[in-house]
């Protein structure tokens, strides 16, 4: 058992917390986080350049089947050239009042080849984000990723406020396969299941078999109906319930 503060509003806390930079050669590498309960913290684990550049810069670690509650902020923060072969299995529950809350805030430049399996609760008074993935994500070899990463499986509820909720957060230059997840966002004054942001048919993110629930707002963001072409994603075999399918 790992314990922080619970619901510290102080972000230097968290049950891990590693802190790196660019340019330092330095890299978490060959790192499993497994089975562990991690209990409180502004973040439960804290991931700051876990390696510092591309290629052989960037270290190795698998976060599975892991129990994470009671952080305030963020149940996994990545910040900057993270390779995850795996981030699978693990609970994330985070309903404790902050502004904006976050499951898994993963953040530039990060190769995640399976998120697979995971359960993620959040909630938030403004804005709740389950799986939140920006920029560069799986963007190419020389930052580790063959191909698209496999997002499947996953268990997703959020609860928003007075701004949104955001299931699952897609944003350009990615490449991702989504399969085979329920995702339930309700309660925001903006509600999306999937929010897919594409802008080049060179890194599509394809969207396939997922149970997809709002009660408000859109089951689907996508970019202009241009990037609603196959070219960017495919879009197929999903089942939408909320008062509109995509936007």
């Amino acid at each position: 058992v790992l314990k922080a503060m619970p619901r510290s509003s102080s972000n230097t806390t968290a049950c891990v917390y590693y802190n790196n930079a660019s340019g330092t050669g330095y890299k978490l590498d060959r790192v499993r986080f497994r089975k562990n309960s991690m209990d409180g913290g502004y973040y439960n684990m804290y991931l700051y350049y876990t390696g510092s550049g591309s290629g052989t810069n960037m270290g190795e670690v698998v976060i599975d089947s892991n129990t994470l509650t009671n952080a305030y902020y963020y149940g996994i923060y990545s910040y900057y050239y993270g390779y995850y072969p795996s981030i699978s299995y693990n609970t994330i529950t985070l309903i404790n009042g902050a502004s904006t809350s976050y499951g898994m805030y993963l953040y530039y430049y990060q190769t995640i080849e399976n998120l697979i399996g995971n359960k993620v609760n959040v909630t938030a008074t403004s804005t709740a984000y389950g799986i939140y993935t920006y920029y560069y994500s799986n963007y190419n070899t020389t930052y580790n990723s063959n191909g698209p990463g496999m997002i499947a499986n996953n268990d997703i509820y959020v609860r928003g406020g007075t701004s949104g909720a955001y299931g699952l957060y897609t944003y350009q230059n990615s490449r991702w396969n989504i399969y085979h997840n329920s995702i339930y966002a309700t309660n925001g004054a903006t509600n999306y299941a999937i929010y897919r942001y594409t802008n080049s048919t060179s890194y599509p993110v394809n969207i396939e078999r997922n149970n997809l629930v709002v009660t408000q707002g859109s089951c689907i963001y996508i970019n202009g109906t241009a990037n609603a072409t196959a070219a960017y994603g495919t879009l197929d075999y999903n089942n939408y319930y909320g008062p509109t399918l995509a936007n």
